[in-house]
């Protein structure tokens, strides 16, 4: 059923019987959506909309004049398998009067970033040059430092609009010149420059007959130059590193490739085995059997998503029936990864003596040693109730495993059961052990797999024995978290 809001927006829904329902409201310059869940016998509800905010701002040069066409990005943190990573949400350019504006944004946090003039230009058969300059404008966050470390945190709130001006100083600028390698196997080639895993602004002209480039407005100092080509089904990508200094520079090469293959295996335990301590490893190593022939695929998250040009470039990896699976054309980067396990837990992942899920997975030019990825099935099962929330708002519980040797958690949800006021979970399936079992609302983020994070909220964290095929209730009430 649908139903649009009168003037003092007021609405009704006729239901011929009791029931339970779900009522989803939206609006336009809102967030998108707000979500009720509606009990039965509930005949009324109020739903407060979030309105959107924006962020504007002007861009001027040490002598207070307006600069045109100066890059700006906007960048939030998320959480991605419970790993805080920063994306670039949207970009803009400045007019003539040096104004930049961003709109319809979800309130919360955000770096700004000025990054310079910047642009591809290519053609077949030569190199489309720009309007020639010896200056240039140094990419910076807000207020006007270097790097996201040391920047300020701008807050968009609900229906206001923030501002972050920057005032640019221009520094002697030069070029870089070189080739890319093997031009002709690939199409829209692309070139930048890289620092700390993040791309600065800089004007580019590429001929895509031979692959020469020449980058512009290139201050002093250290870089990562990168070439790239989106292609199908795998992009090609390929990173040298260079120093600027007082002079401009020439001959830089760079060879494509598509990546390399990483390989691993999943493996999994008895349900009886619990992981032994590091001393025991040699003396009690876990026993490995098959216990299905169907293995869930393993899904690649890059931690470092302002290193690739584009997104979305890994595909999920299909696991055959021992276990085998192999991610091809995987780019440079560092990864996580994941496991959807239908009733069984991820005890550890493991690349040589890497740590992957503690430290992640450096991939470069070259194969890293296989992955190993841990799976423990149980017949216990862990189920509770949540407090600490509004009527219809849901719940995120993480239960952390102690023992054994990675406390990778297990992530479930807590809802309103049909005809009841209660919030409940249940994690069934879960192997014996000691478990620490946080929860927190769903609208909000938790860097979970950050010691730090959890640390921050364990004042209301609950702890509990699970036996083999044990079945434990407990009672948690939600932390109180800022996005």
């Amino acid at each position: 059923m649908r139903a649009v809001t009168e003037e003092d927006g007021k609405f009704s829904f006729s239901f011929a019987e009791p029931s339970f329902a779900s009522v989803q409201v939206s609006r336009t310059n809102y967030m998108a959506t707000a979500f009720r869940r509606l009990s039965d016998g509930e005949r009324s509800l109020t739903v407060k909309l979030v309105p959107l905010g924006a962020t504007e701002g002007r861009v001027v040069d040490a002598d207070g004049e307006p600069l045109a066409g100066i890059s700006i990005q906007l960048i939030q943190g998320v959480i991605e398998d419970g790993r805080k990573i920063f994306r670039v949400v949207a970009g803009v350019g400045t007019d003539d009067r040096g104004h930049y504006r961003f709109w319809n944004l979800t309130p919360g946090s955000y770096y700004v970033k000025a990054l310079g003039r910047q642009g591809i230009t290519s053609r077949v058969g030569g190199i489309s040059t720009p309007p020639e300059t010896d200056h240039a404008y140094p990419t910076v966050y807000y207020p006007g430092v270097l790097d996201r470390q040391s920047a300020n945190l701008l807050q968009v709130r609900p229906g206001q609009t923030a501002n972050a001006d920057f005032t640019l100083e221009a520094r002697k600028s030069y070029r870089v010149r070189g080739v890319i390698k093997d031009p002709a196997s690939h199409a829209r080639l692309g070139a930048r420059l890289m620092r700390d895993d993040e791309g600065i602004g800089n004007r580019v002209s590429i001929d895509t007959a031979s692959g020469a480039f020449v980058i512009y407005d290139v201050t002093p100092g250290a870089y990562t130059l990168q070439a790239f080509a989106p292609g199908v089904p795998a992009m090609a990508m390929g990173e040298t590193p260079i120093t600027v200094g007082e002079q401009n520079l020439s001959g830089v090469e760079v060879a494509l490739s598509t990546g390399v293959a990483v390989r691993g295996k999943l493996e999994r335990l008895t349900t009886a085995e619990t992981v032994p301590a590091a001393t025991d490893l040699d003396d009690d190593a876990p026993i490995i059997v098959p216990q299905r022939t169907f293995f869930p695929p393993v899904q690649a998250v890059i931690l470092q998503p302002g290193r690739l040009p584009v997104a979305g470039t890994q595909p999920p990896a299909t696991v055959d029936q021992q276990g085998n699976f192999t991610f091809t054309d995987m780019l440079p980067g560092k990864y996580a990864f994941t496991v959807a396990g239908f009733g069984e837990s991820v005890t550890s992942i493991r690349s040589g003596s890497t740590d992957v899920s503690v430290d992640g997975l450096e991939v470069g030019t070259t194969p890293p040693e296989p992955l190993v990825i841990t799976l423990t099935s149980g017949r216990g099962t862990i189920r509770g109730s949540v407090a600490g929330l509004e009527p219809g708002e849901s719940a995120t519980v993480a239960l952390v495993r102690a023992n054994g040797s990675s406390g990778v958690p297990t992530i479930t949800q807590a809802f309103q059961r049909p005809r009841s006021s209660d919030l409940e979970f249940q994690a069934p399936g879960l192997p014996p052990g000691d478990y620490t079992i946080y929860a927190w609302p769903s609208t909000r983020q938790v860097e979970y797999r950050n010691p730090e994070a959890l640390g921050a909220i364990l004042g209301k964290a609950v702890r509990v024995t699970l036996p083999e095929g044990g079945n434990e209730q407990v009672a948690l009430e939600v932390v109180s978290v800022e996005n």
